[in-house]
């Protein structure tokens, strides 16, 4: 049987630093491959105005980009929604006509259902509620990816996984980067820089379920990854690790199975929800994107009730994961030292999307 992977993004670029070693790597082993991007990413500042040379405006700059990088990846078709950049947290573009923020969220889902009904893919890659890191694009996101999952009929995908980010992994990362000397925001696994208010991002380790081995593939995320050249100057933080350095943080891509075949498969909203406010682009407080998103659109798919109190070392227990005697695998990580030698020794993750599918 052929196989498909659908992965669902905000933004130009995002297909690569949050997925592009997975991309890649079932792209190379025959996999059809598919990226959904919401939006143009038309807000993203280009700090090199020779890059806009020869074309009409960011947007296109920025589809021109994605286009080169999904070929290095080896992805099979790229669909744009065509949604305007909402822009950070408190900017008045969250709420400018086109911008995907404010869509209206059963239009938006609608679109993404006409992709899975044509692809038919067995698996599909969303983001978790946060977003990642909070920021609107990625939380609508991933409520759009949701409510077409769950609104594909027949279409419906075997499974869906949430892009994860583990706390100590995500402290790790930018602990190892500040002490190679490059000055890392505290949300430097996302590629992102959301202020010098939010510390750190991730989610409990015990939430994850699957870890991609996709060390083959590093070298391919890195050269996909030049070509955002708008969003990746030389001096970004991303752009500056030494090789040896790309190899050993980015050897894994990690995710939680949340279909409903899968076990404790109800969700986790408690566990991963971020601090009541962010800091938004302009400065200003703003209220957490996570948040507004549910005021605008009323309550959040079934995949995230609110009610849900697993937490990560529940939820890891409960999968077969780790066994409830060991506390030392049971508690999340907190500290950064062997996050990643922990990670990859950790018994009972999923190592391939498709497993079992035939």
């Amino acid at each position: 049987m052929a196989k498909t992977l659908l992965a669902v993004h905000a933004h130009p670029d995002d297909e690569t630093i949050t997925t592009g070693g997975t991309l890649a790597r079932y792209s190379a082993e025959g996999v059809r491959t598919i990226v959904v991007t919401c939006t143009r990413g038309d807000l993203g500042e280009v700090r090199d105005p020779a890059l806009l040379a020869g074309v009409s405006s960011v947007a296109d700059l920025r589809d021109r980009e994605l286009d080169a990088a999904t070929a290095r990846l080896g992805v099979s078709r790229v669909v744009r929604l065509g949604y305007s950049d909402s822009g950070m947290a408190g900017m008045p573009e969250n709420h400018r006509p086109g911008a995907f923020f404010a869509a209206d969220l059963a239009e938006a889902a609608a679109r993404l259902v006409e992709v899975i009904q044509r692809e038919r893919p067995q698996v599909m890659l969303a983001y978790d509620a946060t977003g990642g890191y909070g920021h609107p694009d990625h939380v609508k996101a991933h409520q759009v990816a949701v409510a077409a999952f769950e609104a594909s009929g027949a279409a419906r995908p075997a499974r869906l996984y949430f892009v994860r980010f583990p706390r100590s992994w995500s402290r790790e990362f930018v602990q190892a980067l500040r002490e190679a000397g490059i000055d890392a925001p505290g949300s430097a696994a996302a590629g992102a820089d959301a202020g010098p208010t939010v510390p750190d991002i991730g989610t409990d380790d015990g939430l994850v379920t699957t870890r991609i081995d996709v060390r083959p593939y590093v070298r391919t995320k890195r050269a996909a990854l030049t070509c955002h050249k708008s969003q990746m100057p030389a001096d970004h933080f991303l752009m500056r690790m030494p090789d040896a350095l790309a190899k050993r943080l980015w050897a894994y891509e990690f995710f939680s199975r949340e279909d409903t075949s899968a076990p404790a498969a109800a969700t986790r909203t408690t566990a991963e929800s971020p601090p009541a406010t962010r800091r938004g682009g302009t400065g200003g407080e703003a209220p957490d994107p996570h948040c507004a998103a549910d005021d605008a659109f009323g309550q959040r798919p079934p995949l995230h009730r609110a009610n849900d109190t697993v937490s990560g070392a529940q939820s890891a227990v409960r999968r077969g994961g780790i066994t409830s005697g060991d506390e030392s695998a049971a508690t999340p990580r907190s500290d950064s030292g062997d996050a990643l030698e922990w990670l990859g020794r950790r018994e009972g993750l999923e190592s391939d999307l498709f497993a079992g599918l035939g």
